[in-house]
């Protein structure tokens, strides 16, 4: 948890893992028809009716990709390798348990609004000026924008107040990203209710790290 990127052994590590992640990526255990395009082939898409293999795509749970984005979390997207990992990380976010359906038709991801916080607080070094960067917090903004809109497990209900060192560390997380940038924004606007679910008093350390968080908003 203390690895910088800084130093050419880290970024050879991530070199590896990222190498690691493409071999690792797709799962052969669907079927689909002879009609089946060659996009629904890559995507995991078919009627289900033939037996030709395809690749679909491996997924994460809500806890999971909290936990991947928060060992993330001091590594800088300055360089190339952490660019890379961001980029080869993003789809896992973009596909329910299925490993077929977008996010936008799948499951509940997030269970805990800890899941959340540790997502964004794990992009704290991750600047906006990068695709890389932009790509995985629209990934990431799309599962909250669902958990939002499921009205089962929306973010109005007991299981989704947040705690104060929760907040304070989601905003935290935000203070390498620029509001200049329309993922950005829209991240901005998908975390808001789930802040508002917070009625402890905070602490001076919790509003000081949330103030630092908005340094370049």
């Amino acid at each position: 948890q203390n690895l910088s990127s800084k130093h050419e052994i880290v970024r050879e590590l991530l070199t590896t893992f990222n190498t690691l992640l493409v071999q690792q990526r797709y799962i052969f255990d669907k079927k689909i028809d002879s009609n089946s395009t060659e996009e629904g082939l890559e995507a995991g898409v078919g009627s289900g009716t033939g037996s030709a293999p395809v690749k679909v795509l491996t997924t994460m749970s809500g806890l999971g990709i909290a936990n991947a984005l928060y060992g993330l979390r001091n590594l800088s997207s300055n360089y190339r390798e952490v660019r890379e990992t961001l980029e080869l990380v993003t789809p896992y976010l973009q596909v329910d348990k299925s490993g077929v359906q977008p996010v936008s038709k799948g499951v509940n991801y997030f269970k805990s609004p800890h899941h959340i916080s540790n997502a964004i607080y794990g992009l704290r070094k991750m600047s906006s000026r990068f695709d890389e960067t932009r790509g995985i917090l629209a990934a990431l903004t799309g599962v909250i924008n669902h958990n939002q809109n499921n009205t089962a497990a929306g973010f109005t209900n007991a299981g989704f107040i947040m705690k104060p060192q929760e907040v304070g560390n989601l905003i935290y997380g935000l203070q390498s990203l620029s509001s200049d940038d329309f993922e950005v924004k829209n991240a901005i606007r998908a975390i808001t209710p789930i802040i508002s679910t917070c009625t402890a008093p905070m602490s001076g350390t919790n509003l000081a790290g949330m103030l630092y968080g908005m340094r370049l908003l």
